[in-house]
């Protein structure tokens, strides 16, 4: 859980190739969000193991899936603002920039781990084990992830492949969403698999909700051990997080677009000057309701998650897995649209003129 996403992701579109409508600092209000659950990853790690804290600390894992969402959205975002966002890009030296952040210290961190471990004179991890986290893929099989040193740094593991996907996710999927109806549709179903922890245990007859905690740390003596370390830390079980950012991005996106009035939006092949909205250009109301709940929506995702944290009559089954894989998403990601805002379109000039006599009457009393 120390091993923190990059921030060099939220400075991606202050590059040469970002659009002049986007805006530059979108992404300042996202180191805070980033910092604040950094923080309770760590107040998870310690509540875990025995130091106390409140029961809000035992959902610091919560937020790992989150910084896989943050990295898919942050990324969408600045390829959607590029000037050619469909173009294809090297793959290798698009995951190399990303490594070059955080490999370093990692590398630190795991030699440091050896070294302790040495002068306590505990046994080394086996070589293979070594060479498989030092290539960053300790989580792809299940016998690795919870036997190699610095265990809370599975998830850079996972961020390799999902680096390895993006531009065909984003070729494939992204930019073949074409209307806001598809993208939220989409955005969805990807949601809704957060809850099949949840439901399929109570589906099954006899099914106990807390199958999980059968699994011991480090334990892979029954295919209950195996499915539960590869839904913990396998990439295939938080692809769907990272993929649900990157269509969040998308959605965001085509949201921007219905909320500004074609008369609002320059013609790069036109000479004048846009001309001002009417009240007919004004989006329909789902969409308005919808540009609402993205402006609130830190407020709206805060307050949701911290009725999870602080009430246990909230908590949902196999909480373990299902807030993990995730069944907050929704909430999570609302915290994300609110911190990127969305442009506000120019008042329909309708609008103002029907304003007009109450704004006089102010003024005369």
């Amino acid at each position: 859980g120390s091993c923190l996403l990059p921030s060099s992701e939220s400075k991606m579109l202050v590059k040469g190739s970002q659009r002049s409508d986007q805006p530059k600092n979108v992404f300042v209000a996202l180191n805070g969000a980033r910092l604040l659950a950094s923080i309770h990853i760590v107040l998870g790690h310690l509540y875990q193991s025995g130091y106390g804290g409140e029961y809000a600390s035992s959902w610091g894992f919560s937020w790992v899936p989150w910084f896989f969402m943050l990295s898919g959205y942050v990324l969408t975002l600045a390829r959607l603002s590029s000037l050619t966002p469909e173009a294809p890009q090297p793959v290798l030296a698009f995951v190399q920039k990303r490594a070059a952040v955080i490999y370093p210290p990692f590398a630190v961190t795991l030699f440091l781990g050896l070294a302790q471990r040495w002068w306590e004179g505990e046994a080394l991890p086996k070589f293979y084990h070594l060479v498989a986290q030092g290539v960053l893929a300790q989580s792809f099989v299940p016998w690795l992830p919870e036997s190699t040193i610095q265990v809370h740094c599975w998830f850079l593991s996972c961020l390799v492949p999902f680096w390895l996907s993006f531009d065909m996710l984003a070729r494939r999927v992204i930019l073949r969403l074409p209307t806001l109806p598809a993208a939220v549709g989409l955005l969805l179903f990807l949601a809704a698999l957060g809850f099949l922890p949840m439901i399929l245990p109570a589906v099954i007859p006899g099914g106990d909700p807390e199958w999980y905690r059968s699994h011991h740390t480090g334990a892979l003596n029954t295919p209950t051990d195996f499915a539960i370390v590869t839904l913990k830390f396998n990439p295939l079980a938080y692809l769907h997080i990272f993929v649900f950012g990157m269509v969040l991005a998308r959605v965001r996106q085509l949201l921007s677009q219905a909320i500004l009035p074609a008369t609002s939006q320059p013609d790069a092949d036109a000479d004048e000057r846009p001309s001002t909205p009417t009240a007919a250009d004004a989006p329909p109301a789902p969409v308005r309701l919808l540009a609402l709940v993205f402006r609130l929506g830190a407020s709206l995702g805060c307050f949701g998650l911290l009725l999870f944290f602080y009430d246990p009559e909230l908590r949902p089954s196999s909480f373990k897995l299902s807030a993990r894989l995730s069944v907050l998403m929704l909430l999570q990601g609302l915290i994300l649209v609110g911190l990127t805002p969305l442009p506000r379109p120019a008042e329909p000039a309708g609008l103002q003129a029907a304003d007009m006599p109450a704004k006089r009457r102010c003024l005369r009393d």
